[in-house]
């Protein structure tokens, strides 16, 4: 048995090696009195992506299933009009089955045919599958209807007998999860059984444990509140006298550091006020000394100043003599030059009129 469902989509290869691309399987195509699976029809891809081409219609007898593809015959009868003249089919009149309403003679609607089971050899149908929709399918099941119960086709819906409105759904999820609520309902309803038990048992040998080991308890309290009581007034006792002791030797020991500390600070004054008497007398004299310093080099300081205008004033002159010498000189000179060249030239003029 196979089912229409399994093969919509599957690719479709045919030629003499099996090996031509010839596109996908479409919807099954059912004989118009017989309700007999005939062939599929073959979705062919869009020519260069742009015209669309015919579907192709591919008889039961003409193919083979390998693995996941499709075999069609290269017979030309295994195809199109050489099939349906073959099997002397009407293929205008052929049904298509598939997402064709269904419901009974009494009006009732099963929904849609979802899946055709089949006899793979002969084509017979088995069993039509009905569904409202693709989510109550997944969800409450289908309805599985035998093909005895398939009347006929009217109006474009699927009619079958009332009958089928007595079967059950089946595959969906709540039916798997009804099922699986029972038995999980009935195994909790065991373990709360064996549980109750248990408990009860439980709590009729604690309370007897529990009131037993209340008396022995309250005793064991009271005996060690006793002596915990005592011990706890001892230990008060002694700590309270030895905190007493502890401070009062500490103020004994602070007043007689303080006292000293007092005598002590007393003395250090007394011997920094004598010191201080001695340094102030020391700076006095010490003032003195370098005020006495400060006048002798301020005289220096004067004399030296002084003698260096005098020998300044002193320089001067002499390099004024100097340069007025040093002119009259020259002045000399360049007389004599002058009384020697015209000496030259009168003498040279009286040798040319001798001459002459």
């Amino acid at each position: 048995m196979r089912c229409t469902k399994d093969l919509r989509g599957t690719r479709v290869l045919s030629g003499k090696r099996g090996t031509s691309k010839i596109g996908k399987i479409g919807r099954a195509v059912f004989h118009p009195q017989t309700y007999t699976l005939m062939g599929f029809l073959v979705k062919r891809p869009d020519l260069a992506f742009v015209k669309k081409r015919d579907d192709r219609f591919l008889a039961l007898d003409s193919l083979r299933i390998i693995e996941d593809k499709v075999v069609g015959y290269a017979d030309s009868d295994a195809w199109d009009r050489g099939a349906c003249k073959r099997l002397k089919l009407d293929f205008d009149n052929c049904l298509l089955l598939e997402d064709m309403p269904i419901a009974s003679v009494n009006g009732e609607s099963f929904g849609y045919i979802a899946n055709i089971n089949y006899n793979e050899q002969t084509g017979d149908v088995i069993s039509i599958e009905a569904s409202d929709s693709a989510a109550a399918k997944a969800l409450l099941g289908i309805q599985d209807i035998p093909r005895a119960l398939l009347i006929g086709y009217d109006s474009g819906v699927v009619l079958v007998s009332a009958d089928a409105e007595q079967i059950a759904l089946s595959g969906g999820l709540a039916a798997k999860a009804g099922a699986g609520v029972a038995i999980v309902g009935s195994k909790l309803q065991k373990s709360a059984d064996k549980a109750c038990a248990v408990v009860e048992d439980a709590i009729t040998t604690g309370a007897i444990k529990v009131g037993r080991s209340i008396k022995t308890t309250t005793s064991k309290v009271k005996a060690s509140a006793t002596a915990t009581t005592d011990k706890a007034a001892k230990a008060a006792g002694r700590s309270v006298g030895k905190a007493v002791n502890a401070h009062t030797t500490r103020q004994k020991q602070a007043t007689a550091a303080t006292a000293n500390a007092i005598e002590q600070g007393a003395r250090t004054i007394g011997n920094q006020l004598g010191k201080s008497k001695g340094m102030f007398a020391a700076f006095k004299d010490e003032y003195k000394k370098s005020s006495v310093r400060n006048i002798s080099s301020a005289d220096k300081k004067t004399d030296v100043r002084s003698t260096r205008k005098t020998s300044d004033a002193a320089a001067r002159k002499t390099s004024g003599s100097a340069a007025r010498n040093d002119s009259v000189k020259t002045t000399k000179k360049t007389t004599k030059k002058t009384t020697d060249a015209t000496a030259k030239e009168a003498s040279s003029a009286s040798r040319k009129k001798t001459k002459e």
